[in-house]
């Protein structure tokens, strides 16, 4: 099939040769073979001029004027042939548009589609580039930019590159027309940030509105209409690793606190109880379970301590390595000095 296809490209410009210059040759056998006439008077002017020789020159001055006449009448009949090379880029701009065509180059297809369209081209070619032209124009994409400034009006001095190439110096509410396709566009106005935006257009899209809308240099975008939203640098950093030890540290403190002030007390009051219930702290069999019970809840209550007592430490030493002594920017801190040690917490 691609076989095919370059086949046919290649058969319908040099059929279109062939036509183009069967027309030429055609043009030129047609015209106007020189004037017996004419070539009459020519050799009469030969004549008279040897007359003149003999002394006839009354008689060879009206000869002489309508030889030149007739010699002028026959050199404009002969200069009418097509001009120099026109037929050339003719054929060159019906080819051009084809290929173009196909590689979907449809601004570079127009513009051959133009030059062979032009009514000095063959009739036979011109008739076909001008046939071409329409469905061309229907099928080319179009955009059209609107723009505003940093306080919110239009803005109308806007350059508008596309792919690198400048297409506009200002902005005029005309569509411009774009190949089929993906495309880079930039905006520039002076005084602001230049904007580049990627879109993508498709065959047959037409006045395609693209917004673009400008930051003040220097103006903080965020504040701006369409504009990117400024850096949350007020946001407060998130903790880091030693911070959350510390506060794991503390929450492993206050919770062993609690537990073994909750088990001491319960162990406390089951031994008031037993020794109200033993004489000279000898208990009755039946009392062994209530001892036993007695003594692992003091033992709980030991390792509650314990353990309330090294996640403090934890904390303690996280924050002196992580924050340090009175990081403003901490959440929580250690202070030291005075005499004191205390810790500041921030929520």
């Amino acid at each position: 099939m691609n076989r095919l296809q370059r086949l046919l490209g290649l058969a319908l410009p040099l059929t279109a040769a062939g036509l183009c210059a069967a027309l030429t040759v055609a043009e030129v056998g047609a015209q106007p073979a020189p004037d017996p006439v004419a070539t009459g008077a020519d050799a009469g002017s030969d004549g008279a001029g040897d007359r003149a020789a003999d002394g006839g020159a009354s008689l060879d001055a009206p000869s002489d004027e309508g030889a030149s006449d007739g010699s002028s009448a026959s050199a404009s009949d002969a200069a009418a042939p097509v001009a120099e090379g026109v037929v050339e880029q003719c054929l060159g701009g019906f080819a051009a548009a084809q290929s173009r065509r196909r590689l979907s180059q449809l601004l570079a297809a127009r513009a051959a589609l133009v030059r062979c369209g032009q009514a000095d081209c063959p009739a036979v070619v011109r008739a076909q580039c001008v046939a071409w032209l329409g469905e061309l124009d229907a099928a080319l994409p179009t955009i059209v930019v609107v723009a505003e400034d940093g306080a919110g009006n239009d803005a109308v001095e806007v350059r508008l590159a596309v792919d690198g190439v400048k297409v506009r110096e200002r902005l005029d509410g005309t569509p411009v027309p774009l190949d089929p396709g993906v495309h880079r566009l930039r905006f520039e106005l002076d005084g602001h940030v230049p904007i580049e935006r990627r879109i993508v257009v498709a065959q047959g899209e037409k006045d395609r509105k693209v917004r673009a809308a400008f930051v003040r240099v220097g103006a903080d975008a965020g504040a701006s209409k369409g504009g990117a939203p400024a850096p949350a640098d007020e946001l407060e950093p998130g903790p880091t690793d030693l911070e959350l030890l510390a506060w794991t540290g503390f929450g492993v403190a206050a919770a062993g606190a609690a537990l073994g002030t909750a088990t001491g007390i319960a162990a406390l009051v089951g031994g008031a109880a037993l020794r109200a219930r033993c004489t000279d702290d000898v208990c009755a069999p039946d009392e062994q379970a209530a001892l036993d019970r007695g003594t692992a809840v003091a033992h709980v209550s030991t390792v509650s301590f314990a353990l309330a007592g090294a996640g403090l430490v934890v904390g303690i030493v996280s924050l002196a390595l992580g924050g340090g002594a009175g990081d403003a920017g901490a959440p929580v801190a250690l202070t030291v000095g005075g005499g004191t040690l205390g810790l500041r917490a921030r929520f």
